[in-house]
């Protein structure tokens, strides 16, 4: 499907076609997931 607008319900990318995040908290969410996986490590 060829989209004219971006979706109302994001399911596939992290970012938007600039870089920026669709969601923030998804990107915070991402960060903090690999710190604490970079600290076990």
């Amino acid at each position: 499907k060829e989209y004219t607008a971006e979706p109302e319900l994001w399911f596939h990318d992290i970012f938007r076609k600039d870089g920026t995040p669709y969601k923030e908290e998804e990107v915070a969410l991402i960060k903090k997931l690999n710190t604490e996986a970079s600290a076990t490590n």
